[in-house]
């Protein structure tokens, strides 16, 4: 059967992830669904993880600051958010253009490649391996996100908010599937949003799943780090029928 897999994630000003389910190994990260949402009208779960049935909300940020964002990348526990530091990368506030304003927004550019900002990070002293938060059993998330459009589409990155195993990311022991040859991986990346313009569109964005399997390397060579599955392209777009302006807040989810 498929394993089980916890995703670190990404953000930009607020995300609360609504999740039901708890990694046996992920101690404390999550808490497990009620059976019925107990609390205010106001708090209640959206409408869509409701219907899916996650309704304990398990992580939630905003406004940003120094109390929840691990500015100083100390690698201690307590934050909500941690600078990247895997698959040798390690981001820091300056290269990642880190601003927080008076009201608490988030504003973030490129780094390492990869990411600026992940809800986990690596620390391989730690018997865990990765302090922060980490989301396992399924999960709903949203954030609320704005882009400064007055800049110029870089060739090296775009705007984005995605999750990935955190098994495949720290090397945890769960990373290997048992019954497979040495150093077998299968892990899931989910792009959630990508602001890639496709489609010719300035206002429209990327969503997409990749099924990431084999063994570095090896598997699929000679380009490819691991064999994948992924969503058809033209399935992956989103172009609302309405023009966005990027300009002003915008919840996905």
């Amino acid at each position: 059967m498929p394993q089980r897999r916890a995703c670190p994630a990404q953000p930009l000003l607020r995300q609360p992830a609504w999740c039901a389910g708890l990694l046996p190994w992920l101690a404390a990260a999550l808490l497990p669904a009620p059976a019925a949402w107990a609390g205010s009208a106001a708090a209640r779960p959206p409408a869509a993880a409701a219907a899916a049935g996650f309704l304990q909300k398990t992580f939630e940020t905003g406004p940003f600051s120094a109390d929840n964002v691990d500015l100083a990348n100390s690698g201690k526990k307590g934050f909500n958010w941690y600078f990247w530091n895997s698959f040798g990368c390690t981001a820091t506030a300056a290269d990642a253009h880190l601003a927080i304003g008076d009201d608490g927004a988030l504003t973030l550019g490129g780094a390492c490649g990869n990411g600026s900002l992940v809800s986990g990070a690596a620390r391989p002293s730690d018997p865990q391996r990765f302090v922060g938060q980490a989301f396992g059993g399924g999960g709903y998330f949203e954030a609320e996100i704005r882009i400064d459009t007055t800049r110029p589409q870089q060739g090296h990155g775009w705007p984005s908010w995605w999750l990935l195993s955190a098994e495949h990311m720290w090397y945890l022991p769960q990373n290997y599937w048992p019954g497979q040859t040495n150093g077998y991986e299968h892990f899931l990346e989910i792009d959630a949003f990508e602001a890639m313009r496709p489609a010719g569109r300035a206002d429209a964005y990327m969503a997409t799943v990749h099924d990431w399997y084999g063994t570095f390397h090896k598997t699929c060579p000679p380009k490819a780090a691991f064999c994948q599955i992924i969503t058809p392209y033209h399935d992956n777009i989103v172009a609302p029928a309405r023009p966005i302006d990027w300009s002003r807040w915008h919840r996905i989810a």
